[in-house]
């Protein structure tokens, strides 16, 4: 009913196509509930307008353009100016200026919608003085007293299962601290006494207690520092009323936690992380008793913590936000993974998420990733007032949290089949490696690895701590002695081999001469026609062409014969056929693949480069004209016939040997590289490093051609049938993954020589295609770690170390005993991160279920006691669809994990 005398009143109109003025007559009807006027406020909202001011409204905005406002914020960090400006214009395009000015009006307006959007969507009455962190949306996967943890774990504060030490990390909290100095506010004049409508509620801290914190601290102490001066220490510069913030987030699940953050009036203290720790984690105080903690800095932060908590609650235990109940959470420290090889040698080991245990795959750098999107906001942040700014932070930082609550069951499933992937390879890795050491030894080993784990827990023994997983210093060999030993073990093995015309000897040195005519033809291609160079030249073609000379009659006296005697056999069976290939009785080159040019394109798929024969000299085209057959050269259906099965077999021997001399002189140069590297990264001095580089790209070059010569050597055994028959990304046709067995040298296969002369030994799996990927060395350094590290498997050359028994020299003998040592710790502990890892996904998705199924209980159990509350009815509804929406995609994507409460 309208009173039609009344008169009507102008009130500007903002709608998300324009800004307009219209007369609006309010309504005097009585509500019959109050039996008074119903608020021209509430009419307003009846009709879908928000108010810009609440006693008389004169403007008033459409519910539709400020959730347009808030969602264009939110995805493109659109500001409300820009939005504005955007209306102005689609008002009217040539005079803006006469477009009534709203925006004061519409950053209240737009603040205010946002905030009783935020209470409706959690529940509460949009009121002052909510409770503590009430608006924020917390992990589901994470543990949350109350509502999603293991019954038990949170009636008794113990875990599931015999060892509680090992697995109390199931039921702790994993979390990051970091500060972000791009979330700044200028210092200009403001309204000082602006609070948020979020007041405590949300992802900050309560604003009042902080602040009560901030006028009143001491001044703190700088603590001397043991590591390196981090701008998080306070070194870095800073300015403005507002220099940064410090956020807690969980590491694990990239969810800001609720009451987690703090504003920095100066440089980033020890105090702030202090405060944000006990106000964040005041819910799990009772509760918890196990916290996995990541910080750049922890290596400094954590010396005095527990002294400065203490005197915190001292100090502000009156105060709302600080609890006064004795910190007795046990702690775990560590380091980001992207941060640890910033830090001194003396912390990597001990604060590494790589070796704690407990911390499955976790990097700890899920706040860098916040602050990566959130720092998109800084711009327009900066200028608001303290209260305006942290309720845009909050909407901000929960609607991220609502992102990743939506997928979280598809993320959690997703990492949980990774996992178990990843685990299988370790286990399969683990066991091959360990066939390189005695039982006992074993059992040492993993003796020492526990008592590491127990001691590195406890600081007060961090000073004497040793880091089992890095090469001892001491028993690093120089270059020399490497280079050395690399010419000493092959002169050794090689040593009275038989001069006399005799097959083995005819194939041995056929390979030789293969091998030394490669290499001719890079020094012909490499000549820099010097005149040092041309002789170098001209001498190893005179032994070549002198080897070859010697070589060739012994090759048609001893080979040629059984070739040609094969050759003639298969020619009669496909006699009047026309399905031998042109290039019979030789192979073809398809196995080459040809097609392939690039040198790094072959070497990623395994194969030995091709030569471009464009543009050569005489010389050059002299060399690789000349061509030198042995039985891998020749048709598979000439090696077939009984006649050639003794030489198939004394050339497998023979290429046995060449791609056992190839690995070893790679897995030596490797680490030797790798040895160079370490020294390398202390260094000071330019011509010490300059020579030090020098050195690393010599043994880089021999690390190549070693690659090579087992890629030759890998070409002919595949001809002659000892390989698997893979595909081209290296799995077998049964679908397993290379697996090598253990190589054997020359000397070792000479030794069965006479064991069997059939074609194809048993032990077929022996060598595997080398790809690019494999030829890496394992980390022997804390300092080589990064990022990616945890899900890379182990090259299959680092499953054998048989090439270190064969070393003369006791010095480097031991320095490759501790290579191996430092590999099975490595692994060891890869090993148990991702055991650690597919525990932590099954707990962590049981925890999900649960969640989103006491969520759904909640809302049905709010749906019946409002039954006469049509609006309040109509969003409980859509609140349990909601809930059971995400419950059902939890149990449904993680139906691998087992269900148990």
């Amino acid at each position: 009913m309208r009173d039609a005398s009344g008169e009507p009143r102008n009130v500007t109109i903002v709608h998300d196509h324009g800004i307009h003025e219209y007369p609006v007559r309010f309504c005097p009807c009585l509500d019959p509930e109050t039996d008074e006027p119903v608020p021209e406020p509430i009419q307003l909202i009846h009709f879908g307008l928000w108010l810009g001011t609440w006693k008389r409204p004169e403007s008033a905005y459409t519910i539709l353009g400020l959730r347009d406002h808030q969602l264009l914020g939110l995805q493109a960090q659109m500001s409300t100016h820009d939005y504005f400006e955007y209306l102005h214009r689609t008002t009217d395009m040539v005079c803006p200026e006469d477009v009534p000015d709203r925006y004061r009006e519409l950053i209240t307006a737009a603040r205010e919608f946002m905030f009783t959007r935020a209470t409706k969507r959690a529940d509460v009455e949009p009121t002052q003085e909510l409770e503590p962190g009430v608006l924020a949306v917390r992990c589901p996967a994470c543990p949350q007293p109350g509502i999603n943890m293991e019954p038990k774990y949170e009636k008794t504060g113990q875990p599931e299962g015999d060892d509680i030490y090992t697995m109390e990390y199931l039921d702790g909290l994993h979390y990051t601290i970091d500060g972000n100095f791009q979330q700044t506010q200028k210092n200009k004049p403001m309204d000082e006494a602006d609070e948020p409508l979020t007041l405590g509620a949300a992802y900050h801290a309560n604003e009042r207690d902080f602040k009560e914190f901030q006028r009143t601290r001491p001044r703190e102490k700088k603590e001397p520092t043991t590591c390196h001066k981090f701008g998080a220490m306070g070194y870095s510069r800073y300015g403005g009323r507002v220099t940064g913030t410090v956020g807690l987030s969980c590491s694990r699940h990239m969810f800001t936690l609720p009451m987690g953050s703090v504003d920095l009036d100066g440089p980033e203290a020890f105090c702030y992380a202090d405060w944000v720790q006990l106000t964040a984690l005041r819910p799990y105080w009772k509760t918890l008793r196990w916290l996995a903690v990541g910080y750049d800095i922890n290596c400094q932060y954590r010396i005095h913590f527990h002294e400065r908590i203490r005197e915190l609650q001292t100090r502000y235990g009156h105060l709302q936000s600080i609890p006064t109940d004795e910190f007795l959470f046990e702690l775990l420290s560590a380091v980001g993974k992207f941060h640890l090889p910033a830090h001194i040698k003396a912390c990597r080991f001990k604060f590494s998420y790589y070796y704690l245990r407990g911390v499955g795959m976790t990097d700890g750098e899920a706040l860098e990733r916040i602050w990566s999107i959130l720092n998109s906001l800084a711009a327009g942040t900066k200028e608001m007032t303290p209260g305006h700014r942290h309720d845009v932070l909050n909407d901000f930082l929960g609607d991220m949290n609502v992102h990743k609550l939506h997928s979280i069951a598809r993320t959690l499933a997703g990492r949980y089949q990774k996992a178990r992937k990843q685990l299988s390879t370790m286990e399969e890795t683990i066991q091959k490696l360990e066939e390189n050491f005695t039982v006992d030894k074993i059992v040492a080993m993993q003796a020492e690895e526990a008592q590491w784990l127990a001691d590195v827990r406890d600081l007060d023994k961090h000073k004497k701590l040793k880091n089992p997983y890095e090469v001892k210093e001491d028993k690093v060999p120089t270059t020399k002695e490497l280079l050395a030993e690399i010419a000493q073990a092959r002169s050794a093995e090689h040593e009275g081999s038989d001069a006399a015309l005799n097959v083995l000897h005819v194939v041995f040195e056929g390979v030789e001469l293969q091998s030394l005519r490669e290499d001719l033809l890079d020094v012909i291609e490499e000549n820099d026609e010097s005149e040092e160079g041309q002789k170098t030249i001209e001498q190893t073609r005179l032994d070549f062409l002198s080897r070859l000379a010697e070589w060739t009659p012994a090759f048609n006296l001893v080979i040629q014969p059984t070739l040609d005697a094969a050759a003639k056999e298969v020619l009669s069976e496909w006699k009047g056929s026309t399905s031998l290939p042109d290039a019979f009785p030789l192979r073809g080159d398809e196995h080459l693949q040809a097609n392939i040019k690039s040198k790094d394109e072959r070497a990623k798929r395994g194969l030995p480069p091709l030569h471009d024969r464009n543009a050569k000299s005489v010389l050059w085209r002299e060399i690789e004209s000349v061509v030198i057959p042995l039985p891998s050269s020749f048709h598979e259906l000439i090696l077939q016939k009984p006649s050639m099965k003794t030489l198939v077999n004394w050339e497998i021997k023979v290429r046995e040997g060449q791609a056992a001399d190839a690995l070893n002189d790679l897995r030596t140069g490797l680490i030797a590289s790798a040895t160079l590297k370490l020294a390398k990264i202390d260094m000071t001095g330019k011509r010490p490093t300059l020579r030090v580089g020098k050195k690393i790209h010599r043994k880089n070059n021999e690390v190549a051609a070693a690659a090579e010569e087992y890629r030759h050597a890998w070409v002919a055994l595949d001809a002659l049938g000892m390989t698997a028959d893979e595909d081209e990304e290296g799995t077998t046709k049964s679908g397993k993954t290379d697996a090598p067995e253990p190589d054997l040298s020359v000397s070792e296969s000479q030794e069965h020589a006479g064991a069997s002369t059939e074609m194809g030994p048993s032990t077929s799996r022996r060598y595997c295609r080398l790809r690019k990927r494999d030829a890496v060395p394992f980390i022997m350094h804390d300092g080589r770690e990064s990022m990616n590290r945890s899900k890379q498997t182990v090259s299959w050359i680092w499953e054998n170390f048989g090439f270190a028994y064969k070393q003369n020299d006791p010095k480097y003998q031991a320095f490759l005993e501790d290579v191996k040592r430092v590999h099975w710790f490595r692994c060891s502990a890869m090993l148990a991160r991702w055991r650690e890892e597919v525990r932590l996904l099954g707990e962590e998705t049981r925890r999900t279920v649960r969640y989103f199924g006491w969520f759904r209980g909640k809302w049905q159990a709010h749906r019946y006691v409002r039954l006469l509350d049509k609006c309040r009815r109509s969003y409980t509804a859509a609140g349990v669809g909601i809930e059971t929406e995400l419950w059902e995609a939890a149990t449904r994507d993680d139906n691998d994990v087992e269900m148990v409460d």
